[in-house]
C-alpha cells in the first residue's frame, strides 16, 4: 500500500517541547513520530520510512548537527530541519556544511509557520517520489493524478487519486 501522508520524526531531549509539537500538529495531515533520544531516533529512521526529521541542536550525548551528519551518511533522502533557540553563526554554518540542513526553526516557534514549512517540505518529498518513479519508468501510483504549479510557482500534487 502506498503511503499518502508525510512521515515526520521530531527529536528533542525536552519532553515539554515534544508534547507541544504533538498538540500543534495533531490535526495536520502528517504521521508524526517523537523521540527524546538521538540513538532511538536513528532506530526509528531505520525501521520506518521517515521523510523529514526535525531535530533540536542541543541534546546530551549527540548534537543535532552530529545526528544529521550521521543521517546524511545513512539515509540521505531524509529531509533535515534544525530546531534551536540558540543558533550562532558557527552553529548555522556547521549545520549547513556537516548536517546538510534544509531548513531552520527557531524556538519558540510560530505554530502557523511550522505547519506551513512542514507542508511545503511534504510537498517536496512527494514531488521527489513522483519524479523518481517517472525516471525509473514506473507508472506513478494513482494518488499522483495531478501535478501543477500554484500562483506562487509551488508544485502542488493532487493526491486525491483512486486507491
Amino acid at each position: 500500500m502506498t503511503e499518502t501522508r508525510a512521515r515526520i520524526l521530531f527529536i528533542d531531549d525536552d519532553e515539554l517541547i515534544l508534547n507541544a509539537l504533538r498538540r500543534t500538529l495533531r490535526k495536520e495531515p502528517f504521521e508524526c513520530f517523537f523521540s527524546n533520544d538521538p540513538e532511538m531516533a536513528m532506530r526509528i529512521v531505520k525501521d520506518e520510512r521517515i521523510d523529514i526529521v526535525v531535530s533540536d541542536h542541543s541534546m546530551p550525548g549527540m548534537t543535532g548537527i552530529e545526528f544529521f551528519a550521521l543521517l546524511v551518511r545513512l539515509h540521505k533522502h531524509v529531509m533535515r530541519v534544525m530546531m534551536t533557540g540558540q543558533a550562532d553563526r558557527a552553529t548555522t554554518v556547521r549545520a549547513i556544511n556537516d548536517g546538510q540542513v534544509h531548513r531552520f526553526i527557531d524556538k519558540p516557534w510560530n505554530d502557523d509557520e511550522i505547519k506551513a514549512m512542514l507542508a511545503d517540505l511534504a510537498q517536496q518529498v512527494r514531488a521527489r517520489e513522483f519524479e523518481a518513479r517517472a525516471a525509473d519508468g514506473r507508472r506513478p501510483s494513482a494518488r499522483f493524478k495531478t501535478v501543477q504549479k500554484d500562483a506562487k510557482g509551488t508544485i502542488v500534487i493532487d493526491d486525491q487519486g483512486e486507491s
